[in-house]
This record gives structure tokens, sequence and C-alpha cells, in this order.
């Protein structure tokens, strides 16, 4: 039989099927399916592309071949021209926009990537990515209602990875996962949360990144907490993981162990890591206030819960002097810069290319939001010892994902059921010259 023909009788099978499940799911739960056809859709395309041999499927990862994912397990979709508007202008830059909004709307992304014209999402509410490696599905629908879920996706060379946020309402268990999705393996299992009321698996943080020559992944574990003093406490407890940035070396990445150590401490919600040519800047959730830029040392503690400049949510007086009672001050790192008021930071990356450099020698990083939904490009002295200026673009939405693709930025939000969501958003920087 020839490729034609199979492709003709593949096309007419999938075209009775999806007349069959048209009508069984209007039926049963009167919607219309709009994600089962874009699936559908998108298995013809990929049908098509193995019977021609044109072209290679995308972001195969998996070490593992029988993995389910022959192809990827984001959700896709085709974008193939950018037609950007001019939207403001920065001191020295322009910025053209274009928003993207033809996708479903996505309340927490936790995957977002863009490449030859494919963008790739992800939601943090999606339990089928984790359902093959032995999550309990009922767990993760009630860590979902808890704020938890696929705190982040990532990949370490070519293994998917999840930062996972799990309840167990029986026990009264909150706590984090590690699973390697490529194995279909849970990696890690974290201890139970203490004050399982005050648990907020939306401070879980899930920054990371990877050591080059190192073979080991630093991963940030937030401390959960609504004014639960003993979750915050773990922060400086050197046996907790939680409040940490831990060092996972590839053995137990690859599910040949379950080692790991602890990088640095006093973390409170660690969202985002950037290695910046062998410098780690890390953000950090304040409280109400002092959401923090670290530059991350091995060893270092970064004084949360005991010092911050931010305060409690109940106006409580959080310390500023160092003082803390059991701890030496002159083991406290304190941060390269403080945001007041919080802007509650999410997201780390280079600055684009060109923007780059223009403020040569100097260093710039990007930072996307979530409550001052905007972007802050942030000048660094060459030496790494001060901030010296901040420029903000208000994108007028949450940002939940930020990817810099040269003198390109595009921006993942968050979807609040309000106008401000934009989906994802398009941006190109162009210097302004006479």
């Amino acid at each position: 039989m020839s490729s034609g023909d199979l492709w003709r009788r593949s096309i007419f099978t999938l075209i009775v099927l999806i007349a069959f499940s048209y009508g069984t799911v209007v039926g049963a739960y009167r919607v219309f399916p709009f994600a089962q056809i874009r699936t559908t859709g998108k298995y013809i395309d990929d049908l098509r592309t193995k019977l021609d041999g044109s072209s290679k499927l995308t972001n195969e990862y998996s070490t593992d071949s029988d993995n389910e994912y022959s192809i990827s397990p984001f959700i896709e979709y085709n974008i193939e021209e950018i037609e950007y508007n001019h939207d403001a202008r920065l001191n020295n830059f322009d910025i053209y926009r274009n928003d993207y909004t033809e996708l479903d709307k996505i309340d927490r992304l936790a995957y977002l990537d863009f490449n030859d014209g494919l963008l790739s999402v992800y939601s943090q509410d999606d339990y089928s990515i984790v359902a093959s490696a032995g999550i309990d599905r009922i767990e993760f629908k009630r860590s979902v209602e808890a704020n938890g879920g696929i705190r982040n996706l990532f990949f370490y060379n070519d293994h998917l990875l999840a930062l996972v946020g799990l309840i167990n309402s029986e026990t009264e268990c909150a706590y984090a996962s590690i699973v390697n999705i490529s194995l279909k393996i849970v990696l890690l299992e974290f201890p139970c949360l203490p004050q399982f009321e005050l648990v907020t698996l939306n401070a879980l943080g899930g920054g990371f990144v990877s050591m080059p020559g190192k073979e080991v992944l630093l991963l940030a574990l937030g401390a959960p907490e609504w004014k639960g003093k003993e979750i915050s406490g773990l922060a400086q407890i050197p046996g907790s993981p939680y409040g940490k940035i831990l060092e996972i070396p590839e053995s137990t990445i690859l599910g040949e162990g379950s080692n790991y150590s602890i990088y640095s401490s006093g973390h409170r919600n660690p969202q985002s890591i950037l290695n910046d040519d062998g410098r780690i800047l890390a953000l950090d959730h304040g409280p109400r206030g002092g959401d923090e830029i670290n530059l991350i040392k091995e060893g270092g503690n970064y004084g949360w819960p005991k010092v911050s400049l931010g305060s409690d949510y109940d106006f409580q007086y959080i310390n500023k002097t160092g003082d803390t009672g059991n701890i030496d001050t002159d083991d406290l790192t304190d941060p390269l810069f403080s945001f007041i008021p919080a802007i509650a930071p999410s997201m780390i990356s280079r600055c684009p290319h060109n923007y780059e450099e223009y403020y040569l020698p100097n260093r710039c990083i990007l930072i996307g939001s979530l409550k001052a939904r905007s972007l802050f490009f942030v000048h660094i002295d060459d030496r790494y010892s001060r901030v010296l200026a901040v420029e903000e673009y208000e994108l007028g939405s949450r940002i939940r994902k930020v990817i810099v693709d040269g003198d390109d930025i595009i921006v993942g939000t968050d979807y609040e059921n309000d106008d401000s969501y934009t989906g994802i958003s398009f941006l190109k920087l162009r210097q302004i010259t006479k």
C-alpha cells in the first residue's frame, strides 16, 4: 500500500473518530471539545510528517525509546509570521509589540518556549505530563486547589524534569517532589511540611540552573507558608531542604540514587535563577516588600526569616539590623538589591543582546514580575557589587515566564479572568538613533 493510500485511509478513520467523539462529548458534558479537536489536528499534522518524511518531529527529549511522548508533550502553536507595532519608548530604545491571544487561557504557566515559529506552553494545573510517573491523581488535584501542581518544568540536558507540589489531605501532608518525566520516575520526595493549614504551595520556589562542567543541577526550594513561623524557620534549619538552593548531582537526575546537598540557605520563595557567565543570580520573593536579587555563593546564608527589608503581611516588624540571636551576623549575605514595594518577581534572564551591548561594560539582567506587571531592566556594575539603575517597561499583565532570543523578548502571562490577559507577548527592542 502506498503512503498516499495509507494517508487517505488514516484521514477517513480520524474523521469518523472526531464525529463520534464530538457527539459523545457534547452529549454527555454539553461542551464543545476545543482541546480534543486541537489535539486531533496536531496528530494529523504529525502523521502527515511521518508519512511524507519531509520534516523532523520537534522537541524530542526522551532517552527512553518506549516513552509515550514520541513528540513534544507540550501544547504547541505554529506562528509563522509576527508583525510588530510600536508600543512604548524606554530611555534609549523603542519597544515593538505583538500579542498572541489565540491559545487557550492558562491560569499559571509551567513552561514556555518559542523556536522556529513553534510556540510551546504547558499549565501548572495539567496532570497528564506526570501521570505515568506514578503521581497520585487525587493528590495532584488537591494540590492544584492549594496553588500547587507543577511548579516548574525544565530540562537538564535531554531529560525533562518537574518540580511538583503535592497534598495528601488524609494524612495532612504537603510536600514537594522532583519528577524525571523522560524516565517516568519520581526522583525525590521531600518531607512533609509542618503547620499543614498554613502551607501555601505557590511559594514553593522552582528556580533552576545547570552548572556547566560540574554535572549538577541547582534547584531552589522555597519555604511555602502563610504566617507559618515553623515553616519559614525551615530556611535556617541545616537538615531541611526547604528554604534552600539544592545541588542535585546528575546521578540522582538519572534515577541512580537520591542524593543532594545544600548549596545555600535562608531563602523564602526563589522562583528563578540565572547563571550569568559563572555568577549565579537568584530572585526571591519577600513578604510585604523586600523582594530580592541575590548573588548566590556556595554556603551562603541569605537571612530569611531572620532578616528582611520587608515586613510580615500583618505589618509585624522583621529585623533589619542582623541581630538574629543564635546566627552569626557575619555569616549572613545582604541582597544585591531589594524592591520596595514588592514587585513579586517571577523570572530572571539576560537582557536582549542589543540592550546589553549599549550599556557595556555594565551588566544587565531582565526581571519579569507578577504584581507590578512589568519588565525590569536591571543594570549592575561589571564587578557585581551594586545595582546602578533600574528601567521599567509596564506590560500590563502578570508575567509568569520570559524568554530572551537575541534582541527579542517573549513573555508568557497569567489568566486571571480580567482584561489584562494577553497570552503571549512578543517584544522587539530597537535602539533609538538619529
